[in-house]
């Protein structure tokens, strides 16, 4: 509660999600998104829209505690690099990742090469920007998490955003549609 949290591409999938449940949990938001999905983002709770496309958002916000970075290191090194800068400098600000080099380095690399490769990587990261921490998501199920977001949506403090919806027949496309990243939301697949 009362935290300030940068979160970048809210207007996506992931991002339209994150807005929200930050905002449930009491947080100050600022998101990145273009300026035709400003009024989206703030509907569902940031605080703040930057337009990626006319703005650098490291020119506009700084002293938060925590970054949700749904481009990561796919926007370049750059673009870690600026997140990280919008934190607080001390060890209760928290920089997290959804696209990030750690599984990419053992697809590419195989288990026996790509694995100690990958935790070399991800040491390095976390000691060039100590004290702040780097955390490199991967995702896990937990049942106890998709039951606390059912109970969310049934209550209405989460609202799914819908980009588009596919049959399962139509698959390439929706995955085409997902590529692109410039979608409204998440895509959903129809499988019946």
């Amino acid at each position: 509660k009362g935290k300030k949290v940068f979160i970048q591409a809210g207007s996506g999938g992931v991002g339209t999600f994150a807005i929200q449940l930050f905002k449930y949990w009491g947080c100050e938001i600022a998101t990145t998104c273009t300026y035709k999905n400003h009024q989206m983002v703030k509907d569902l709770g940031a605080d703040i829209a930057i337009d990626y496309k006319e703005e650098t958002f490291d020119d506009f916000i700084g002293e938060y505690d925590l970054v949700y970075d749904t481009v990561g290191d796919l926007g370049g090194i750059d673009s870690v690099a600026k997140s990280v800068k919008i934190l607080k400098n001390n060890s209760s600000s928290h920089y997290i990742s959804l696209n990030h080099p750690f599984l990419r380095t053992i697809d590419e690399k195989g288990i026996l090469m790509g694995v100690p490769a990958a935790l070399s990587l991800r040491n390095k990261a976390k000691k060039f920007y100590k004290p702040i921490n780097i955390h490199w998501s991967i995702y896990r199920p937990s049942l106890s998490g998709l039951q606390e977001i059912g109970k969310l949506i049934e209550k209405k403090k989460i609202i799914p955003v819908i980009d588009s919806s596919f049959s399962l027949l139509d698959i390439v496309k929706a995955h085409k549609k997902v590529a692109t990243s410039r979608t409204r939301g998440k895509v959903v697949v129809k499988v019946s």
